[in-house]
Order: structure tokens, then sequence, then C-alpha cells
């Protein structure tokens, strides 16, 4: 490739996963973008995201309709017009609902595979977007001015700027030598999908346990009479119930989070995966920024994950409209998205652990405490609509 000014993409983002796939859709108007996934477009378009149901929050579909994704991803939305929050074995819950907060819906929920689909299609059929699919990052040379980027294929980008937004297990988090930090909660998240009598209405319940949370979270079809269901238990009550039948496991779930919806009548196969919290404390490097699971992942109890991962895609493109010059790599930028963020990770996850800690103590003066906690929010307007914005993915 020829090294000139012409062939300097402005952003070449490695990873087409869902922020990926959102930050190069978010850029692509701004600037000459590249794509780079390890996956063959078929096959992630078709399976490249798995079963999981997605929650979207009420500002992450916003911020997606400005990236002209609203009319794609209508037909696959569900709307939450309301989320009750309880504990089991203490009197006190909280009630949010869309109504209150004069919004058509708190969040949305989603499958995985439909957003993904949705997604592909849109960077595929974008003039603006190169995608390099299927390639890999081999290596990087980082400079002054660019970023040299060595494919698999043998085929070298040069950019202004590299965005990992490439998973967990980050690639370029690796190649730049940064260090993650990792926190276990000794837990697994088994995720169901969950059948039953009457229709849900649109409405989504989280339950507080002395083992972790429960959720239910509505989906469309089956006439309303279906849920994306989370159990987070210990390790070995998963090792007993990955054994049951789906009687036994249908009866031990109702008995923590109640019949919400009528009597449970059918559930799917369960798939569980370990809880963990990771924070990449260097978010960018030289020419480099890390974006989703690259930079940060959460435990699932405030449904933050992808959210906070659109928020860092949201939180680049407003730096990078203001930017006096067409250098998006530039250390003045870089430095102003680090800060934010970090204090954007530490107020989510300070959230997220405090919520963890909070209802898993096994106190009954603590139970009731919390029971009374909840029962000011439901009484206390200002209380339960700062709860709502907080959950919607407000910035407050």
């Amino acid at each position: 490739m020829a090294k000139t000014d012409a062939n300097i993409y402005d952003a070449v983002i490695i990873g087409g996963g869902p922020v990926g796939l959102i930050v190069a859709l978010a850029l692509a108007d701004l600037g000459r973008v590249a794509l780079v996934e390890r996956t063959p477009i078929k096959e992630a378009k078709g399976n490249g995201f798995d079963g999981r149901v997605l929650a979207l929050t009420h500002a992450s579909v916003e911020f997606l309709a400005t990236v002209g994704l609203k009319e794609s991803l209508e037909p696959y939305l569900t709307a939450i017009k309301g989320v009750h929050v309880s504990q089991k074995g203490y009197l006190g819950l909280t009630r949010m609902t869309a109504e209150e907060m004069r919004v058509p819906a708190l969040g949305y929920s989603i499958q995985g595979r439909d957003l993904g689909q949705v997604l592909w299609e849109a960077v595929t059929q974008s003039a603006s977007i190169e995608v390099c699919c299927p390639n890999e990052l081999q290596a990087v040379q980082p400079g002054e001015h660019e970023v040299v980027c060595e494919l698999k294929d043998g085929m070298s980008l040069k950019t202004r700027l590299l965005i990992g937004a490439d998973g967990t297990e980050s690639k370029v988090r690796r190649l730049y030598d940064l260090p993650i930090e990792r926190k276990t909660y000794d837990a697994m998240a088994v995720i169901t999908q969950l059948y039953f009598d009457q229709p849900h209405q649109g409405w989504a319940y989280e339950r507080f346990t002395s083992t972790g949370p429960m959720a239910l979270l509505p989906m469309e079809g089956d006439q309303g009479h279906s849920a994306k269901a989370v159990w987070v238990m210990p390790p070995e009550q998963w090792a007993r119930m990955q054994k049951a039948s789906d009687a036994v496991y249908l009866t031990a779930f109702a008995e923590r989070m109640g019949e919400r919806f009528g009597r449970y009548t059918a559930t799917s196969q369960r798939l569980a995966y370990p809880l963990a919290e990771t924070l990449c404390p260097a978010l960018t490097a030289q020419r480099m920024v890390l974006m989703g699971n690259a930079a940060h992942t959460q435990h699932p109890v405030a449904a933050q994950g992808l959210n906070l991962g659109i928020d860092d895609v949201q939180a680049w493109r407003d730096i990078v409209q203001t930017l006096s010059s067409s250098d998006w790599g530039q250390g003045e930028a870089l430095a102003l998205y680090a800060s934010g963020r970090k204090q954007r990770y530490q107020r989510i996850m300070g959230l997220t652990d405090s919520l963890i800690d909070w209802f898993q103590r096994p106190s009954s003066v603590l139970g009731h405490a919390r029971g009374l906690g909840l029962m000011a929010m439901e009484a206390v307007g200002p209380l339960r609509r700062r709860l709502a914005s907080l959950a919607m993915g407000r910035r407050i």
C-alpha cells in the first residue's frame, strides 16, 4: 500500500462485535474508517452473535437512532414499559414506569442475533466503511503521526487512530502490553427463555436474593408470553440446577422470583457463564483507544454492559465532533476521553458493586432496612424518578 496521506484512515477499528460495528457507523460520516473482523461476514451476520437477549437503555436506543438505525431496529425491539424491583423474604418494592418518565419505554430488549444482523447489514451497506473481513490484526507499529496495522493476510493499514473494540481478550490491548484488572464474583449467570400463561405487557422484574439477583426481561413473539430469565447463583448451586429437569428448574425459579406472569409453562436450554468484572486502567495509548469489553466488563445486575460500551462510542464521537483538526489520534483528544470515561466507569461499577454488596448481606436488620429503602423510593416521586433516570442510561 502506498504511503501517502490519501491512504491513511482516520480510524481503523478492530472487532466486529456490537461496539465495533456501532463505532464504525457512528464515525462513518465524519471521516475515513476501516473495520477489521476475523470472522467471515456471512458467519458474522448469522451466527456471530450468540442467543442472549440484550437490554438496551432508552439512551442507547436514542443514540443508535442518530446513526441511522431507528427504522431497521424497531421491528426487533421489545419495549420495557415498567420495571418492578423487590427482594425475597422482606417487604418493600419499587416500580418505575415509562408513563411517569414521559417516554415511550424505559428501555428495550432485543435478541443478540437480531442486533448483529441489523448492525452488519448497516455496515456492509455503508460506502464510508471499508470492511476487512475475514482478517485479523497481527502487529502494530505506533508512530508520532500514525499507527501501522499489520494484518494476517499481509495487508498494512495506516491510521491516525486505532480503536480496540475486540472484546474481553482484546488483541489490541495485548499488543500495546496494557494490563487488565479482574475481579471474580464466584457466581454463575444462568440464562434461559421462559414461557408463561399471561402476557408480560412490557414489564421487567428484578428480584434480589441472598445468593444473587434474578431478572425477567420481556420479549416479543409468543403473544407476549415469554421473557429472558437471568438467575445469578453460586457455582455449586449451578452444578445441581444444570442437571435438574425443566420442571424442577421452573419450580425453583418460581419459588424465588414468584409467578409474575402466571404459571411458568416451559423453558429453553440453559446457558451459563461465570461472572467477573474487568477494567483496563489505561484506556488509551499512543494513537489508540479501547472501547466496550476491551476496556471493561460488568456484573449484569444493572444491565449496563453493552450500554456502557455504546456510551463509550457516543463519548468518543462527541469529542471527534469538537476537534479543530482532522487528527483523531491527537493526545489531547485521547486524554479527554480517558478522563471522562474513568469517571463514568467508577460511577457505574461503584453502583453495581454497591447493589451486590447491599442486597446479599445475610442480615435481617439490613433486610428490613433495604425494604424501607425500596418503600421510600416507591413513595417519594423524585427518588423514584432519579432511579428510573439511571436505569434509562441518562447521565445525571
